[in-house]
């Protein structure tokens, strides 16, 4: 029986063929072809097996395979699971290997609408914080669609002169920095630099303060 999952009677689970099996009960029984101390689980067909840590067996010693699944929202042993609702407009489903960040969303599966999954990871019952990591019950984890950033391309040195007197913002030093335009050099090869700060580096890092819009010139077919 796999490690990660602990049979418990009166629940459902799933076996390596691929049946739906309820468990019955614990069975501390002498019977060296079941091995000592197994659990009971029975299938549609009212047949039961048996399923140990040292060997998987039934009552025709058949080897089976191990417990795969829990199944805590099965009621029957023709249940089928439910499909997975569509992601939300905006919204999308995150992979199983995506960790989890602040405002990702889990959806219950009881309730008609996404909840808020908070910084600390509520919902995940590991130390990984991956999206497949999430508590039954759960549907998955959904992550906000980020609008396309526009295209920007840097300032030539004939579009230099209008930027005078503007301010610009950006990191510098561990802290943030606003600088107003007032001196422009411009070099042969097309290259130039603003207040010391080299063009290359503004445009990968500073912003116009009064609207945010990116050092740069914004591709309006963007």
């Amino acid at each position: 029986m796999s490690a990660e999952i602990k049979l418990q009677a009166g629940q459902w689970y799933r076996d390596g063929q691929g049946d739906i099996v309820y468990c019955i009960g614990f069975n501390p029984c002498q019977d060296t072809t079941i091995r000592n101390y197994s659990w009971m689980c029975c299938t549609k067909d009212t047949h039961v097996r048996y399923y140990t840590g040292g060997g998987k067996f039934d009552q025709l010693k058949q080897c089976l395979k191990d417990i795969i699944e829990h199944l805590p929202d099965c009621d029957s042993f023709d249940w089928v699971p439910p499909k997975r609702p569509n992601a939300p407009d905006g919204w999308r489903w995150l992979e199983d290997e995506e960790k989890i960040q602040e405002g990702d969303r889990y959806w219950n599966k009881k309730l008609e609408v996404p909840n808020f999954l908070d910084s600390a990871c509520v919902y995940v019952n590991c130390t990984c914080n991956k999206a497949k990591a999430v508590m039954p019950g759960i549907w998955g984890v959904l992550r906000k669609i980020e609008p396309p950033q526009p295209k920007c391309r840097p300032f030539t040195c004939s579009e230099l002169d209008a930027l005078r007197g503007k301010w610009i913002v950006f990191e510098s030093g561990g802290g943030i920095s606003e600088m107003q335009i007032t001196w422009i050099r411009k070099y042969p090869n097309g290259k130039y630099t603003i207040n010391s700060y080299g063009g290359d580096w503004l445009f990968g890092n500073a912003k116009f303060i009064h609207d945010g819009s990116p050092f740069g010139v914004i591709d309006d077919a963007s």
